[in-house]
């Protein structure tokens, strides 16, 4: 693995351009004066989680230009300055969770376009996420999908991909989302089904053409 944590004077890291795989987690986190992240242009495979955290100084991930597939979860948390996520444009696979938390000046994911194929999907406390369009090539998921509490997301277009899931689906105390117009081609939920809290959502009909929910499906205290 690799763990770079706790660098109170670390402005960047850029001394990693030959590294190709890395076969455990890889960890950049609390690196208070952290502004580039981009030395590792030639990395392809991690063969385990890629966590960035709590880097308060960081505006843009730009160094995983070619990461292409990452074995474990994706996450991208309590970044307080981030505001895209153009190095990771070249992602195909996440096998766990893609965690995107409290990052409150991210307000698109349109770098995660090439994404396919992922375990699980977490989108919450966003507070300047606009839409999740970037996730539109994502057409089946294994693992629980929760979207929850992003202030200003009006829509959930960049599911319109996505024909069955393999686990939950909650979409919660997002206070602009106003329909569910982007699960329109969702026909299978295995697992339960929770749509509560949204203050604006006044339209369901996104759920048309679903056909089967396993478990529980509510739907409350959206007024």
């Amino acid at each position: 693995y690799l763990d770079i944590r706790v660098n109170t004077g670390l402005t960047s890291i850029n001394g990693f351009s030959n590294l190709q795989f890395l076969g455990g987690y890889f960890r950049t986190a609390v690196n208070s004066s952290l502004e580039e992240l981009n030395g590792f242009g030639d990395l392809e495979q991690i063969g385990g989680d890629l966590y960035i955290q709590i880097n308060n100084s960081l505006p843009t991930i730009t160094g995983f230009s070619n990461l292409q597939s990452i074995a474990g979860e994706l996450y991208i948390a309590e970044n307080d300055e981030l505001s895209d996520l153009i190095g990771l444009s070249n992602l195909e696979s996440v096998i766990d969770r893609l965690s995107i938390i409290d990052n409150p000046k991210l307000a698109e994911l349109d770098d995660f376009m090439q994404l396919t194929n992922v375990g699980g999907i977490f989108i919450g406390v966003n507070s300047s996420l606009l839409n999740i369009n970037g996730l539109s090539s994502v057409h089946t998921c294994e693992g629980m999908i929760d979207i929850g509490n992003n202030e200003l997301l009006a829509n959930v277009d960049g599911l319109l991909g996505l024909e069955m899931l393999s686990d939950d689906l909650v979409i919660r105390s997002n206070a602009s989302l106003v329909n569910l117009d982007g699960l329109a081609n969702l026909k299978t939920i295995t697992g339960r089904l929770s749509i509560d809290d949204n203050d604006l959502l006044s339209n369901i009909s996104g759920l048309s053409s679903l056909t089967r929910v396993g478990g529980n499906f509510y739907i409350g205290f959206n007024p």
